[in-house]
C-alpha cells in the first residue's frame, strides 16, 4: 500500500470542520462501507471516515473480517 498518510491527515482535518452531533446509539449498518448519518457519530467514526476518504480503506470491514477469521485470538471480555 502506498504512503497515504498525507491524504488521510487531510481527510481527518476536513472532518473537524463538519458539524457532527455525538450519538452513541447502536445502529445496524449495511456491509461493507456502511455508515451512520454523516451528521452524527462517535470518535471512531472520524477515524473510519478519514480512512475511507483519504485512502479508500474500510477499517470496519477489515476489523470484521479479522474477527471472523481469527475470533479465538481476541480476548474474552
Amino acid at each position: 500500500m502506498a504512503d497515504m498518510s498525507g491524504e488521510i491527515v487531510s481527510a481527518a482535518r476536513e472532518r473537524t470542520l463538519a458539524s457532527v452531533r455525538y450519538d452513541s446509539a447502536y445502529v445496524r449498518l449495511s456491509y461493507p462501507m456502511g455508515d451512520v448519518d454523516n451528521k452524527t457519530g462517535v470518535c471512531t467514526d472520524v477515524v473510519i471516515r478519514a480512512l475511507r476518504a483519504g485512502a479508500d480503506y474500510d477499517l470496519q470491514k477489515a476489523v470484521h473480517e479479522d474477527m471472523r477469521d481469527n475470533f479465538s485470538s481476541y480476548p474474552e471480555i
